[in-house]
């Protein structure tokens, strides 16, 4: 029998070295005139391990087309791997989601589906661990110094995960399609079950990004909560917390930023055009003069979008760092 498997391979490997040499229609036809001749299950068997993506595409186009019978698609799908099978799930046309529903008795077929029930457990488990990972890595993130790219860092890995698992639920609707002709119930009612759980770890756990007209939610959320907690009470009482329509000032204040100094060098005070003008003003130790270069602040960060506490929580802005990173973008 092993001998009989490898010439069968050593067979199919030549046959499809030839037919590579060709081009375009020739390589084509050579390929239509390899399946049909083919007879033998173990042969063909062989065919289907050897086959490159773009052959196997091409090969259930004939049979999409009927000019192959069915009965040969079984040991084809016999040698595809699990890897090929799942790459073809992520790139399936519509008359391959036809053929592969009305082949969905084949043993080969059921075999692969059944191995993707297995892939998606094993996936599902590994990211409900990524999302207690992703929860802690949001509260262990440390305000006072954190950076803007800290966030983006962040914010990125939770899309990432998103996107990845959103992904995973469109080919889980891909495999329920397939397997529903099949009347293989247990496995119609695994891949409905696993469709299930990821998405309500995506709708509940993971979330998505604030939008429009809708709050962020699961893991979107923890982190906006987390961000705002910079404005909440860190004094030891109550009424230190700021309010969403609250000046912006005030969001310096919690940033240890109070100073015409801080202020000057943050780039809020353009009128301000050198350090020893600077020192001209705070020698002055005026009162009015600080109170006007005050509200030149406040306005100026009114002007570029920084209203209120509000605008700072909705712009993640909440540490000296962030609110550097934000004036170099819209200042300078």
């Amino acid at each position: 029998m092993t001998k009989e498997i490898a010439a069968n391979d050593d067979r199919a490997k030549i046959q499809l070295l030839k037919l590579r040499e060709e081009n375009g229609s020739k390589m084509h036809q050579k390929l239509h005139s390899l399946l049909e001749n083919a007879e033998d299950p173990r042969f063909l068997e062989a065919i289907g391990k050897k086959l490159t993506f773009a052959e196997l595409k091409m090969t259930l186009s004939f049979f999409a087309k009927k000019d192959l019978p069915i009965s040969k698609l079984g040991p084809l799908f016999v040698g595809i791997s699990f890897d090929t099978f799942f790459c073809l799930l992520e790139d399936l046309q519509p008359h391959e989601l036809h053929l592969l529903q009305e082949a969905s008795a084949l043993e080969p077929i059921y075999h692969h589906l059944l191995l993707l029930t297995h892939h998606y457990e094993a996936v599902l488990q590994e990211n409900r661990q990524l999302h207690v990972q992703l929860e802690g890595s949001i509260q262990a993130l440390y305000l006072k110094d954190v950076t803007s790219s800290e966030i983006f860092q962040m914010k990125h890995a939770l899309d990432c995960l998103r996107n990845q698992n959103l992904k995973s639920l469109s080919l889980l609707n891909t495999a329920l399609l397939i397997a529903w002709p099949s009347g293989q119930e247990a496995l119609v009612d695994s891949l409905s079950r696993l469709k299930e759980m990821l998405h309500h770890l995506i709708a509940k756990d993971i979330g998505h990004p604030k939008m429009q007209h809708e709050l962020a939610s699961g893991l979107y959320l923890t982190l906006e909560n987390h961000l705002a907690t910079v404005f909440l009470s860190n004094e030891g009482n109550s009424f230190s917390a700021l309010k969403d329509e609250e000046s912006p000032l005030e969001a310096l204040a919690k940033f240890g930023i109070w100073h015409l100094t801080d202020y000057w060098e943050l780039g809020l005070l353009p009128e301000v055009k050198t350090e020893e003008g600077l020192s001209e003003i705070l020698k002055s130790q005026d009162l009015d003069t600080a109170v006007f270069y005050r509200d030149a602040v406040e306005k100026r960060l009114k002007q570029i979008g920084l209203e209120n506490i509000k605008a700072f929580k909705e712009k993640h802005i909440v540490s000296k760092s962030t609110l550097n990173d934000f004036l170099k973008n819209v200042l300078f």
